[in-house]
């Protein structure tokens, strides 16, 4: 996949990178003059279309990623690492084209080897990450996640913290996500 996942073919396009990964994404509506910061000069935050996040422009996806295969140029595979971390994205649209996308801004990793990423934007982070689930037969489950992302400058001892999110979520059932007992903290350190 390139940096805008799009429906629409370019010749100059190919498959970068192949992932089998558990994600919790969350959907906020931010600044667009802050978000538009983030974004390359041709592209302008746009808002996503009807649905569960109408109105959002910015996403924060916790990825567990179980499998990831990376491809050359040339289409040839390559198995790549396990990691869990984090991805920030901007909606947006393409000014030259109309062209709508999730543009990755950043993402932040605990796997050294993941660096710099596809998107060429990977920082190293600490990640802690817990999660639980409760199942009885055949009846609605509960379960938990909790994520910490800590981004750092790679060094021996990491000890450089620059922010940190905090994200929790729970779950009533399968299909049902309690947003109420979603929080998140930022902060300069």
């Amino acid at each position: 996949m390139t940096q805008s996942a799009s429906a629409s073919a370019s010749a100059d396009q190919h498959l970068v990178e192949y992932d089998v990964e558990r994600r919790v994404q969350l959907t906020f509506a931010v600044s667009p003059e802050q978000a538009k910061k983030l974004l390359p000069a041709s592209w302008q935050v746009a808002s996503m279309p009807p649905g569960p996040s109408e109105g959002a422009n910015f996403m924060v996806a916790f990825r567990n990623r179980l499998l990831t295969v990376h491809y050359n140029a040339d289409g040839e595979a390559r198995v790549g690492e396990q990691d869990r971390g984090a991805i920030l994205l901007v909606f947006a649209k393409n000014t030259e084209n109309g062209e709508f996308a999730f543009r990755v801004v950043r993402s932040f990793s605990a796997n050294a080897h993941a660096i710099p990423g596809p998107y060429k934007n990977a920082q190293f982070a600490t990640v802690d990450m817990e999660q639980g689930m409760t199942a009885q037969e055949t009846s609605d489950s509960s379960g938990f996640e909790r994520w910490q992302i800590r981004p750092t400058r790679r060094r021996i001892s990491s000890r450089a913290h620059q922010t940190k999110w905090t994200v929790s979520t729970s779950f009533s059932s399968i299909a049902q996500l309690r947003s109420s007992q979603i929080s998140s903290t930022g902060h300069k350190g």
